[in-house]
């Protein structure tokens, strides 16, 4: 469980990860977390970090990473999904499917404990 005491569920990890691509809505991606430095001196990317450094829990499932990162930027940042879908060739409801996955994979490893959260 978390510090918070509130537990994890899929809505709670994609509530997370929107919020920490509004933080930093150019973080790629695409790839593990890693410690970044922020684009403004002095702005705190410690949440941001935390929850890219999640990407290792969903190492046996990269697309699900991939749709589940994707949709949480595009949410962030008022951008369509679908079109980020239709832009990449991605069937969109192969996407949903996949990002719902990676949530909730997320959700429960965080909610055993995993030393990545």
């Amino acid at each position: 469980m978390d510090p918070g005491g509130e537990g994890w569920s899929r809505q709670r990890v994609e509530h997370r990860l929107i919020a920490a691509f509004r933080a930093m809505p150019s973080c790629p991606v695409y790839r593990h977390g890693r410690r970044l430095r922020p684009a403004e001196p002095g702005r705190d990317t410690s949440a941001l970090t935390e929850v890219l450094n999640w990407a290792r829990l969903l190492d046996h499932d990269p697309r699900a990473r991939l749709y589940l990162w994707a949709w949480a930027r595009c949410m962030a940042t008022n951008a369509s999904f679908a079109e980020l879908c239709a832009g990449l060739g991605w069937k969109r409801s192969t996407a949903e499917v996949g990002r719902r996955r990676g949530a909730a994979t997320l959700a429960a490893a965080l909610g055993r404990g995993s030393p990545e959260s």
